[in-house]
C-alpha cells in the first residue's frame, strides 16, 4: 500500500476510534438526561451513572494499558481480542439497561429489572409471539443489534490498540516537553479545579444507597425490594397490625372453602350472559342461566393496574389508605385456620414485587416464575401447579388463582381462537379479536378449574368470586391495553358469586372491588376488620362513593344521586370532567359544563379524600 494511503487510512481509523470513545460516554449521558428531564429523575441520577460509566471505560483503559506493556506479541493479540469484547459486552449491557428503563418507566412508572425478564427469556420463543411489535423487531433488538455491536468492536481492536500504542509511544517521546507544560500554573489550575469540583460533588451527592434508586445499571442488576409504582403507598401499614392481633374470630362460622378466581383484564361487556353478541363464555353463560353464577350488575376497579387492583380486592382498602402491611384477607382466613394456597399465572415475584405484599400467611406459592413446563404467562402452569395439592381432607381452604389466557401477553392455544384475523400487534378488529379469543380461552380454564377443585373435593362446600383486577382498553380513545386512564373500558370488570347453596346477596346493583372481602366474610359468618374499607354485597344499601386513581388522574363515582354521577380530575392538566354512567356508558358526552355547581361541589368534595386539591 503506498505511504500517502497509508497514512489517510491511519487518519480514517483515528477518527473512528474518537467517534468510538466519545459514544461511550455520550450515548448513555444523552440517554440518562433525557431520561432525567422526561421522568423528573433527580440531577445526581446522572452524575452516579456517568461515575459507573466512567469506571467501567477506566478499568477497560488500565487492562488496555497494561497489556500494551507487559505481555508478548502472540499473546497481545489475544488479550486486544478480548479486552474489545468486554468493551462491546459493557456496550451491549448498557443498550439493554436504557431499553428496560425507556420501556419500564413509560409502560409502569418503574424500571423493568433483569430480574423481571428471567422467566420470560426461558421461554423466548412464546413470549415473542406475544408482545406487541413485530417479530422481526423484538429479534432485531435482542440478536441483531447485540451481535452487530460485538462484531464492531472486534473488527476494532487492532485499530483501537495500535492507537494505544502509538499514543504511548508518542508519550514516551515527548514526556520532557509534556511535563514543562503540564508546570504551567493554568494546567495546575485547572487540574485544582477538577479536584475539588469532584469533591463538592462527591460532598453532595456521596454514594450511597441512593446510588440504587434511580441510577439504571444498579436499579435494574439489583432491584430494590419494594416497589411504591403509580402512588405512594401510604406509611407502613403497620397500623393493622393492632387491628389484626385484637381481632376475634368467633368460634362457630360457616367454615366454607374460598375460591377466588382473578382474570387478569376481564371486561364485563365481553362475556355472552352480560349480552355480549359473541359466544365467547359458554361455561359461564350456563352457570347464569341455571342460576348458579349472580352477577353484580355495576362493578368497577380501584385503578385500572393489576398491582393496585390485585391489593385492594384482597385489602379491602381504597388505593389512598393502601399500606405496605395491611391485615388483608388471606391472613383473617390463615388466622381462622384456613389453609391458603396462591396459584398464580404471571410474575407475582418481580413483578411490583406483589408476593412481598401478600404477606406471610401463604401456606403454598406457585407463580409464573416457577412453572415448570410452561411460559410464565401460561394458565397451563396453574393447572400444574394445582395437580400438586393434596385433596380437600377437611381443613378449610382459601385459593387465590390468577389466570393471563385474557391478557395481551397470555398466550392463546390455537383449540381456543375462534374469532380472525387475531394478533396483539393488529389494531381494532384485530386486537378486538385476540382478546375475545382470550376470554374463550378464559372461560375454558374456568371450566377445567371447577372440575379439578370438583374433583379433589373443593368445590362442594365452597363459595367461589370470579372478577377482575382491572378492564381493557379495546381501541376506545386509540388506547390499547391497560393503566392509561380511568374510564369505564379500563374500570368496569365483572364480579361474579357461585355459591354451593342458594344465597340471596341484597346488593347485585353496585359492587367495588374493595366489597369483595367483606362479602366473603360476611357469607362466613366473620366480623369485617374496622381497617377494611368495603362494604359487604350482603347489605342492602350500596357505599355512596368509590374512588380511582392512575397517575395524576382521580375519580369519584357517585351513586346515590339521581344520577350515576362519575367525576374525573386530572392534577397536571387540571381538565374535568363529568358522565352520567347510566346514560352514558361509554362516556363520550362530557357534563361538566351543564352540570349544576351543588352536584359540582359535592364530586369536589368527595374527590378530596384524595391527598389533592380539586380545581375551582
Amino acid at each position: 500500500m503506498p505511504k500517502g494511503a497509508e497514512i489517510r487510512r491511519g487518519k480514517n481509523d483515528y477518527r473512528i476510534i474518537y467517534v468510538l470513545l466519545a459514544t461511550q460516554f455520550a450515548i448513555p449521558f444523552i440517554s440518562i438526561a433525557l431520561l432525567q428531564q422526561r421522568f423528573g429523575f433527580a440531577l445526581h441520577t446522572i452524575y452516579y451513572h456517568m461515575l459507573l460509566v466512567g469506571a467501567a471505560n477506566l478499568a477497560w483503559l488500565v487492562g488496555a494499558l497494561l497489556v500494551c506493556w507487559t505481555l508478548s506479541s502472540r499473546i497481545r493479540t489475544f488479550a486486544h481480542y478480548l479486552l474489545c469484547l468486554f468493551l462491546g459486552g459493557f456496550s451491549v449491557l448498557l443498550f439493554f439497561t436504557h431499553l428496560l428503563a425507556w420501556g419500564g418507566e413509560m409502560k409502569f412508572g418503574y424500571y423493568i429489572s433483569f430480574n423481571m425478564l428471567i422467566p420470560f427469556l426461558t421461554h423466548l420463543g412464546s413470549t415473542v409471539e406475544t408482545l406487541p411489535v413485530p417479530s422481526l423487531v423484538v429479534w432485531t433488538i435482542l440478536v441483531i443489534i447485540p451481535a452487530a455491536i460485538l462484531i464492531f468492536y472486534a473488527a476494532m481492536a487492532p485499530s483501537l490498540f495500535a492507537f494505544l500504542q502509538r499514543s504511548i509511544a508518542s508519550l514516551h517521546e515527548n514526556k520532557r516537553e509534556l511535563i514543562i507544560r503540564l508546570s504551567d500554573p493554568r494546567y495546575r489550575a485547572l487540574a485544582a479545579c477538577l479536584v475539588l469540583a469532584a469533591a463538592y460533588t462527591n460532598h453532595r451527592w456521596p454514594v450511597r444507597k441512593e446510588l440504587m434508586d434511580k441510577e439504571p445499571l444498579t436499579a435494574i442488576l439489583h432491584p430494590k425490594d419494594v416497589v411504591t409504582p403509580l402512588a405512594p403507598i401510604s406509611g407502613l401499614g403497620s397500623e393493622d397490625d393492632a387491628v389484626r392481633r385484637d381481632y376475634v374470630c368467633p368460634e362457630h362460622f360457616q367454615r366454607k372453602n374460598v375460591i377466588l378466581i382473578i382474570v387478569d383484564a376481564l371486561r364485563p361487556d365481553h362475556l355472552g350472559f352480560t349480552g355480549y353478541g359473541r359466544n365467547t363464555s359458554p361455561f359461564l353463560d350456563n352457570l347464569y342461566r341455571q342460576g348458579n353464577l349472580q352477577l353484580v350488575r355495576s362493578s368497577f376497579a380501584a385503578v385500572p393496574w393489576s398491582f393496585g387492583g390485585i391489593l385492594s380486592i384482597l385489602r379491602s382498602k381504597h388505593w389512598f389508605n393502601m399500606g405496605v402491611r395491611s391485615f388483608a384477607l388471606q391472613d383473617l382466613l390463615k388466622d381462622a385456620g384456613y389453609r391458603i394456597h396462591f396459584i398464580l399465572s404471571a410474575d407475582h415475584t418481580y413483578f411490583c414485587r406483589l408476593k412481598s405484599f401478600y404477606g406471610d400467611s401463604i401456606d403454598s406459592f406457585c407463580d409464573g416464575t416457577s412453572f415448570r413446563s410452561f411460559g410464565p404467562t401460561d394458565d397451563r402452569g396453574v393447572f400444574e401447579a394445582f395437580d400438586r395439592i393434596q385433596k380437600f381432607d377437611g381443613v378449610p381452604a382459601f385459593f387465590y388463582f390468577h389466570l393471563m389466557s385474557v391478557h395481551e401477553m397470555g398466550p392463546r392455544l390455537p383449540q381456543n381462537v375462534r374469532f380472525t384475523p387475531a394478533s396483539v400487534r393488529g389494531r381494532l378488529v384485530e386486537y378486538s379479536n385476540n382478546y375475545d379469543n382470550g376470554v374463550v380461552q378464559a372461560d375454558r380454564n374456568i371450566q377445567d378449574l371447577f372440575d379439578r377443585l370438583q374433583k379433589k373435593g373443593y368445590l362442594q362446600n365452597s363459595i367461589v368470586v370470579l372478577t377482575a383486577d382491572h378492564g381493557q382498553s379495546l381501541g376506545e380513545r386509540n388506547c390499547f391495553g391497560h393503566g392509561k386512564n380511568l374510564y369505564n373500558e379500563e374500570l368496569a370488570i365483572p364480579i361474579m358469586f357461585c355459591d354451593s347453596e342458594s344465597t340471596v346477596y341484597r346488593n347485585l346493583t353496585i359492587g367495588r372491588q374493595i366489597d369483595i372481602a367483606p362479602t366473603i366474610l360476611d357469607r362466613l359468618g366473620l366480623p369485617i376488620p374496622s381497617s377494611w374499607n368495603g362494604r359487604s354485597l350482603f347489605s342492602r344499601e350500596p357505599e355512596r362513593y368509590s374512588y380511582h386513581q392512575i397517575g395524576h388522574s382521580y375519580a369519584v363515582i357517585d351513586y346515590t344521586t339521581t344520577r350515576i354521577l362519575k367525576y374525573i380530575y386530572n392534577t397536571d392538566s387540571k381538565t374535568q370532567e363529568i358522565y352520567d354512567l347510566a346514560k352514558d356508558p361509554h362516556e363520550m358526552n362530557n357534563l361538566f359544563p351543564t352540570t349544576d355547581e351543588q352536584e359540582i361541589g359535592a364530586l369536589r368534595q368527595a374527590i378530596s379524600a384524595f391527598p389533592i386539591q380539586p380545581a375551582r
